[in-house]
């Protein structure tokens, strides 16, 4: 978009600065209002140049291009270390002050360039604690770290392994019987099975577990 040929001049560019630290920024000098840091890339689409004169209308697209450049200054320093979700990067900045357009250009924009990615989040979380959490809590962990249902839900669908499943159960199971002792009638054996089951197991899973646990330690004693 070339502003040269807009019949609507006001504003005038009067020049441009460096932002030091920061070289995909460009702070912006305007004759008769502060001055605006812009991503650099926009001083080339938007055909800028000292001299121009900029009409209200893009003066607002500017100014909250620059407010988008404030939040993900703040975006970047809280993703510094762990990685995050869309929804925490949200409630971050929200805690923080920041207008929701300005959160919604820095969602989007931190997306666009994978520092961002929900599927990738989930994908990870699945891999890492499976071997330890249930299906169900996995999934309810996912929602509540702000990650889609459909997302949490073909994450822990496509990517918790049988295997894993299987020997987190077991080992479960195990930990019951080391507290509890082993179930010696069918209503204490539903109870462990029980257990297992509000892990977040199948009840596939459970039933296969609890057997194999209490074979083993049938041929124990």
């Amino acid at each position: 978009m070339n502003l040269a040929a807009s019949p609507d001049f006001q504003e005038e560019i009067v020049g441009r600065e460096v932002v030091p630290g920061n070289p995909n920024v460009v702070r912006v000098l305007f004759r008769h209002r502060d001055a605006l840091v812009l991503p650099i890339a926009d001083w080339v689409d938007y055909g800028l140049k000292i001299g121009l004169k900029v009409p209200p209308d893009v003066i607002r697209q500017f100014v909250r291009r620059a407010n988008m450049v404030d939040a993900l200054q703040l975006a970047r320093v809280y993703l510094t270390g762990r990685v995050k979700t869309s929804a925490q990067v949200t409630t971050y900045l929200q805690r923080k002050g920041v207008d929701s357009d300005a959160i919604s250009d820095a969602i989007r924009h931190l997306e666009q360039i994978g520092a961002l990615d929900d599927e990738a989040y989930a994908v990870q979380f699945v891999e890492v604690y499976g071997k330890r959490t249930g299906r169900q809590q996995l999934y309810q962990k996912l929602l509540q770290r702000g990650i889609p249902r459909d997302i949490a839900k073909d994450a822990v669908a496509s990517h918790l392994a049988q295997d894993v499943e299987m020997t987190a159960a077991i080992e479960w199971a195990n930990k019951y019987i080391r507290r509890h002792g082993l179930p010696e009638d069918a209503r204490a054996r539903m109870k462990m099975m029980q257990h297992l089951a509000r892990k977040g197991c199948p009840s596939e899973i459970v039933r296969r577990a609890v057997e194999i646990v209490l074979r083993h330690a049938d041929g124990e004693a």
